[in-house]
C-alpha cells in the first residue's frame, strides 16, 4: 500500500539527517523541538504501527509533525514542543488524518 507523502516541514530534511543513527536523529529532534527520547520513541512507534515502515519516510514524517505542531503553537511552551497528558497521541492522530486523509491505528 502506497501512502501519500506527508506535509513538507519548514526545516530542511535531507538524507544527511534522516539516515543518521537513531541516537543522533533523536538528539537533533531534542535540540530542534525540545522533545525527550520517550516522546520521540512514542511518535516513531505510532508511525511504524500506522504503516510507515521505511525509516527515512518515518523520520521525515516525524519532522513534519513536530514542525507543524511547533509552527502552529498548539503545543508549544517557549521554544519547545510540549504535550500535555494525552495530547501527544490525539495531536498525532489529527496530524495523520489531515495528512493522509485516513487513520486506523490500534
Amino acid at each position: 500500500m502506497k501512502l501519500p507523502s506527508a506535509k513538507i516541514p519548514s526545516v530542511p530534511v535531507g538524507p544527511h539527517l534522516v539516515h543518521q543513527p537513531d541516537y543522533r536523529f533523536a538528539a537533533w529532534c531534542r535540540r530542534q523541538y525540545g522533545i525527550n527520547r520517550g516522546i520521540y520513541n512514542t511518535i516513531d512507534d505510532a508511525l511504524y504501527r500506522f504503516g510507515l515502515k521505511d525509516i527515512a519516510t518515518r523520520r521525515r514524517t516525524i519532522v513534519s509533525f513536530l514542525d507543524e505542531v511547533y509552527q502552529s503553537g498548539k503545543c508549544r511552551e517557549k521554544d519547545r514542543v510540549k504535550f500535555g497528558k494525552g495530547m501527544l497521541m490525539a495531536t498525532l492522530h489529527q496530524f495523520l488524518r489531515d495528512s493522509f486523509q485516513f487513520v486506523e491505528m490500534r
